[in-house]
């Protein structure tokens, strides 16, 4: 009984240990810096935006 305990915390930490890695990958992904709005095409200094104004256009344009 003691041996299936055992690979049952064995395989739960395993998987564990898993999804943080997935985790912790996604949250270290680099972000490529844009250096276009891509609202309106100005040129940024590596902003999505060059203005809240066109980040706010472009949020409510596609609905997010």
């Amino acid at each position: 009984m003691a041996d299936e305990i055992d690979a049952a915390s064995d395989y739960e930490q395993s998987e564990r240990d898993r999804q943080i890695a997935k985790a912790h990958a996604a949250a270290t992904a680099e972000i490529p810096l844009e250096y276009e709005c891509r609202e309106c095409g100005e040129e940024t200094t590596g902003a999505r935006w060059c203005s809240r104004s066109c980040c706010e256009i472009w949020t409510r344009r596609l609905g997010i």
